[in-house]
């Protein structure tokens, strides 16, 4: 019951693009370093399909669309997915502009969420 909480609220955090660090180091503590690795690999991808999620439900209903002067700046998405998202999500930025750029970005869900556990492992 509590791995299940715990869980479902670091899912939630992910989702919500907080800081992970401290969170992820904690499960570490708490459920040991397979459990807590384990436990960490499934929050973090749960929190991106979310991201991924949200996105697409508002640029559905509010027609969010990519700017079209930064088009040209997306070719690299739309020629090798994988390749771009795997090196984007290596960048040393937070795991919320990451999650909720790609998205945003209209890539694929397959590519997006295989890219976003390939890292996470």
């Amino acid at each position: 019951m509590g791995v299940a909480i715990h869980v479902a609220a670091f899912s939630l955090w992910c989702t919500l693009a907080l800081p992970t660090t401290v969170v992820e180091l904690a499960t570490g503590f708490a459920y040991g370093p397979v459990r807590g690795f384990i436990c960490s690999i499934v929050c973090k991808t749960v929190g991106a399909f979310n991201a991924f999620l949200v996105v697409s439900l508002v640029r559905r209903f509010r027609g969010w669309r990519v700017p079209e002067a930064l088009r040209p700046r997306l070719v690299a998405l739309e020629r090798k997915p994988l390749a771009t998202m795997l090196g984007i999500r290596l960048m040393p930025l937070p795991l919320g502009i990451k999650n909720y750029g790609l998205a945003v970005c209209g890539v694929r869900f397959l590519p997006y969420m295989a890219a976003g556990a390939m890292v996470n492992v």
